[in-house]
């Protein structure tokens, strides 16, 4: 089993000879890796590893999570080809961890219309991209290929709609803790009378209703 390599870039270098620079900067779960591992899989290697040349030691400065991704396809038996870097200049390691943060800080977000008429006609897409929790997942997934973060479980009563919010990080964050809260003041388990037996779905109402006390 051979990766393919489907872009250009300034030079190659084996895989043993990119360094891990980021160290716990990031983390990268299983599920995540699954997802990149598919895209890999299906559409090769379709963007340079930015590295810098830190005289003779190619120190992986964009690319960490597809490294580490290729380390355990390795693992598993696949070939890995000679990489494709682009290089990064830097003065030192401190200049060398600035650009790092720089390049790979996210500042765009999808427009959500647009996004859908991109995806619009694409298949097989949930299995191999990553969205992250306040961004589009409706429309980028098919009625039966939803998987286990969309799915709804067992017993819930239809029809029912399923909603996506974009939120600033302060607000997903008191909006988890209220989820928290009506979970921790109404007992949904032996309760009939909100439709469902999604636990979120029944708090978010719930608080909408006003029937969940203020903290405090």
């Amino acid at each position: 089993m051979t990766i393919k390599v489907n872009c250009k870039s300034a030079d190659t270098l084996p895989i043993d000879r990119i360094l891990e620079f980021q160290g716990d900067l990031k983390k990268l779960t299983k599920k995540n890796r699954d997802k990149l591992q598919k895209s890999i899989e299906r559409h090769g290697f379709i963007a340079p590893i930015f590295v810098w040349d830190n005289q003779g030691d190619y120190m992986i400065i964009d690319g960490h999570q597809r490294l580490a991704t290729l380390l355990y396809m390795r693992q598993k038996g696949w070939d890995i080809p000679m990489l494709p870097v682009d290089y990064i200049e830097a003065d030192s390691e401190q200049d060398a961890r600035d650009k790092l943060l720089h390049i790979t800080s996210q500042y765009g977000e999808f427009d959500i219309g647009t996004l859908e008429s991109w995806v619009s006609g694409l298949d097989s897409l949930s299995d191999s991209l990553r969205f992250t929790d306040e961004e589009l997942t409706i429309g980028i997934v098919g009625d039966d290929d939803y998987g286990e973060e969309f799915s709804l479980p067992d017993g819930d009563k239809e029809p029912f709609q399923q909603m996506t919010f974009t939120l600033a990080d302060a607000q997903a964050e008191y909006i988890k803790e209220r989820l928290a809260d009506a979970k921790r003041q109404i007992d949904f388990d032996h309760m009939d009378c909100y439709g469902n037996e999604n636990g979120n779905g029944n708090a978010l109402y719930c608080l909408i209703k006003g029937v969940v006390d203020e903290p405090g």
